[in-house]
C-alpha cells in the first residue's frame, strides 16, 4: 500500500506516530527510528528497571503514568527531551530527564541555560513482575518511553494529528484493526 503513495505523503507519514498491534513491534520501531535520527554518540542509555531506556536530546517521548493531571501531564502525554541532568556530573547516573510536553499548562518550569523551559521527570518507585522468580519486585523507573510508535491499545484516547497504522494478518485481537481505524 505504501508503494502507491506519492513520495511527499510517504515522508509525512514516516514522521508521524506509528501504531502497531504488538509491543515488540513498537519497541523495534522506536529503537530503529532513534538510531536513524541520532548518531550513537548522541544516544543516552539509561538503566530503567529491567529494560534500558535509550533517548537523545530532541527525541520524542511519552509519559506512561499520570504525573500531574491538573496541568496536563497525563499517561500518554507526548513531548520531547530537552536535557538530561546527571547526579554529580556522573554520566552513569541520571538524576532527571527534562522534557517539554505539548499539553503541559502548569507554571513550574525548569529554565535551561539556552532559555528553553521544561518539566523535570524523576524516577518513581514502581513494581514489576519478575517472571524468573514469579513475584513482583520493587524498582525505580523514569515513567516515560520513546514515542515514534505505540500500541493500538495505548493509542486509544490519544490526540494524534496524524498516524501510520500497521495492518497485517496477525491481529493481536479480532477487530483491533477496526477499532484503531475508527477512533
Amino acid at each position: 500500500m505504501v508503494s502507491k503513495l506519492p513520495e511527499n505523503e510517504i515522508k509525512r507519514f514516516s514522521e508521524s506516530v506509528h501504531i502497531f498491534p504488538l509491543r515488540c513491534l513498537v519497541r523495534d520501531h522506536n529503537r530503529n527510528h532513534l538510531r536513524k535520527m541520532f548518531s550513537s554518540e548522541k544516544i543516552i542509555k539509561i538503566l530503567n528497571g529491567r529494560e534500558p531506556l535509550e533517548i537523545a536530546i530532541g527525541c520524542r517521548i511519552m509519559l506512561t503514568r499520570n504525573l500531574g493531571v491538573n496541568v496536563g501531564l497525563t499517561n500518554g502525554c507526548q513531548g520531547i527531551v530537552l536535557h538530561v541532568e546527571y547526579n554529580d556530573n556522573c554520566k552513569e547516573s541520571v538524576k532527571c530527564i527534562v522534557g517539554q510536553f505539548e499539553d503541559y499548562s502548569g507554571n513550574h518550569f525548569v529554565t535551561l541555560p539556552n532559555g528553553s523551559k521544561g518539566f523535570p521527570i524523576f524516577r518513581i518507585a514502581d513494581t514489576e513482575f519478575n517472571e524468573a522468580i514469579c513475584k513482583y519486585v520493587p524498582d525505580e523507573k523514569f515513567q516515560l518511553v520513546l514515542c515514534y510508535a505505540t500500541t493500538a491499545q495505548k493509542s486509544q484516547g490519544l490526540n494524534l494529528k496524524m498516524a501510520a497504522v500497521f495492518l497485517d494478518e496477525h491481529e493481536f485481537a479480532p477487530g483491533l484493526d477496526f477499532v484503531v481505524l475508527s477512533r
